[in-house]
């Protein structure tokens, strides 16, 4: 298919040129792989467009689209709470990320208290997440 005017070309160089800067050795290699979502998201939603809504009756679109936005709500929502799922049911071990054991917030405590900003901490990539500063 040709490239069209409404931004085929820029979101593919877009894609490009985030694939490229995501491997260069910087800091921000995540913020990139993060940015590389959206021109992914463009070219499945005119895959889409192209490719499956022509096999669609017109009368059966509004039936699809009827159907896809409460999907697409839902599976937000799902995303938005299926972390803390794991406490709600009784075993917060297993939601690994959202809680930490109690034990932590008295090390946390005396970590805001006697480390400055030079200061390098190692420590687990989940419990570093937490790691106040």
């Amino acid at each position: 298919r040709r490239f069209e005017r409404d931004g085929d070309r820029l979101m593919l160089l877009w894609l490009i040129a985030m694939i490229v800067v995501m491997y260069l050795p910087t800091n921000i290699q995540r913020r990139f792989a993060v940015g590389i979502m959206i021109p992914i998201a463009y070219f499945a939603a005119r895959a889409l467009e192209d490719t499956w809504l022509p096999l669609i009756s017109r009368r059966m679109r509004q039936l699809f689209f009827a159907l896809l936005f409460p999907f697409i709500a839902v599976s937000q929502i799902l995303m938005l709470f299926l972390p803390i799922v794991p406490a709600l049911v009784g075993s917060p071990h297993l939601a690994i990320g959202v809680f930490l054991q109690s034990d932590y917030a008295a090390a946390f405590r005396w970590l805001d208290r006697e480390v400055t900003r030079s200061d390098v901490l190692l420590a687990s990539p989940v419990v570093s997440a937490w790691i106040p500063g």
